[in-house]
């Protein structure tokens, strides 16, 4: 045989001889594949079976281990009689002290036009604005060389040329005018109006309410048997209460610095500790007559 035919014929069956192994090859791959897939089916039903037989050796173990139930939500018990009786007592009892407090507030307006025919308690110790108050404390009186305020003996400076804020327009008048510095109300053996007067504080209340509410408790203090003239003392925070105490007005010259030049330092008045003062005269029918009625500062604490 000649050399190419022979390397023909060798060619030809080394073809058939690979072409059988690659079949072969396919068959027994796909073989496996099929026997894998069955393995696996039969696995994943195996862990199926696993898992349902532990879950019911666990509901055999344990028995009381169920999913949660969510009770049924009960109707809140019905309010009883008694509780009934309460809550409406309590809302009447509200709308009746809120009734009241409205009572009081209308009353005041003709409590203060009363108070303004018996004395001078709303012209000096409610009306006056910040300017009054400082213009009724005066001017200091000067002594010595150099000129220093004089003091009195409990420590307040000493002042002269006081305005009577109960007089109208006194503050605006001249120096020169004669009843510039005159009280509006007391007068001298003679007739003639007096110079007016005030102690170291000039003090007001900040509202018609509080003022009412001081003479009711002031009037209830009076003792029995008492003359026709008499001067009442009472707490101040126990009669006008802690909006009232937060609305006083009050002031008064600055011990430890009264003058800046020629300008006067005024302080404002520390109300802790106040007192009230009241005076009524008795009217010939037996009634009681507001004369005045003022904040009293404690002067421990307004040095």
């Amino acid at each position: 045989m000649a050399d190419g035919e022979e390397q023909r014929n060798l060619a030809v069956g080394l073809k058939d001889t690979i072409t059988g192994v690659v079949k072969d090859s396919s068959g027994k791959m796909a073989e496996f594949h099929e026997d894998t897939a069955a393995i696996g089916e039969q696995t994943s039903q195996a862990l199926v079976d696993q898992d349902a037989n532990i879950a019911g050796d666990l509901a055999k173990v344990h028995p009381d281990e169920q999913a949660p139930q969510i009770p049924e939500q009960e109707a809140p018990p019905a309010a009883s009689p008694v509780d009934d009786a309460a809550a409406k007592e309590t809302a009447d009892k509200a709308a009746q002290e809120a009734a009241a407090r409205r009572a009081e507030k209308a009353a005041v307006p003709k409590q203060i036009g009363e108070l303004r025919t018996q004395g001078h308690a709303p012209a000096r110790h409610l009306d006056p604005s910040e300017k009054q108050l400082n213009d009724r404390l005066g001017k200091p009186i000067m002594e010595g060389d150099p000129p220093t305020p004089k003091m009195t003996p409990d420590g307040y400076v000493m002042t002269t040329q006081k305005v009577d804020p109960a007089r109208p327009g006194a503050g605006g008048l001249p120096d020169t005018d004669p009843l510039k510095y005159k009280d509006m109300y007391r007068t001298k053996p003679n007739g003639q109006p007096a110079n007016h007067s005030c102690g170291p504080f000039a003090t007001a209340f900040g509202d018609p309410e509080s003022m009412a509410k001081a003479d009711a408790a002031a009037r209830a203090a009076i003792p029995a048997g008492a003359g026709t003239h008499e001067l009442v003392t009472i707490d101040a925070a126990g009669a006008i209460g802690p909006e009232g105490m937060g609305n006083l007005r009050g002031k008064y010259i600055d011990p430890s610095n009264p003058l800046t030049g020629t300008n006067i330092n005024y302080k404002d008045v520390d109300f802790t500790g106040t007192k009230i003062t009241a005076v009524y005269d008795k009217a010939p029918d037996g009634s009681w007559n507001l004369t005045t009625i003022y904040p009293e500062p404690d002067r421990s604490i307004n040095q």
